[in-house]
């Protein structure tokens, strides 16, 4: 269940959600260390299967899409005047874990950028694998090291890390 509901977070994230997988990645590996590898591959698979819809999207329906990621929360024009702005864009998308600008961006650009996709599909995933196995490893560290107290206080934890959360992407977007 809950790995089902990893891929289907990424899923959404890689599409129309703007709540990054990682943001349930974290307390789902702290609350079951076990299945880490597995969470890590589900979210990794609901993000390419997201980011090969949001292609196949991008391709049909450019001028849509494009305006539809720009509505979203956390997204602006001038993440896609950035991105575009790359002079390698298939290498530039290895910076996008950490770049502040979400892998909707970036599929967007790379599929109207003419960039070859299969190429670019995986350094984009490579990258975010980077980030979800980082992700995971602190999950791993926190379960090991606290576990015990988290889950005692599962829910002033949850509480404290969601304000966190949604506070620090909330500056990283006001940096954009």
């Amino acid at each position: 269940m809950i790995v089902g509901i990893a891929a289907l977070w990424a899923l959404a994230e890689a599409t129309c959600f703007v709540i990054l997988p990682d943001f349930f990645l974290l307390p789902a590996v702290v609350a079951r260390p076990r299945l880490a590898i597995r969470l890590v591959l589900a979210v990794l698979a609901g993000s390419l299967i997201g980011s090969l819809a949001l292609a196949l999207a991008s391709r049909q329906a450019p001028d849509a899409v494009h305006d539809f990621i720009v509505a979203l929360p956390f997204t602006s024009q001038e993440m896609f005047e950035a991105v575009a702005g790359a002079t390698d864009l298939a290498a530039a998308v290895l910076t996008q874990p950490v770049s502040g600008v979400p892998a909707k961006v970036w599929t967007w650009t790379g599929v109207n950028d003419g960039v070859a996709l299969v190429p670019f599909f995986a350094v984009l995933m490579a990258a975010r694998l980077m980030r979800f196995t980082a992700v995971a490893a602190v999950g791993g560290l926190l379960a090991a090291t606290c576990g015990t107290f988290l889950r005692r206080h599962a829910r002033v934890v949850l509480v404290l890390y969601t304000v966190v959360f949604m506070g620090a992407l909330s500056v990283i977007a006001g940096l954009r």
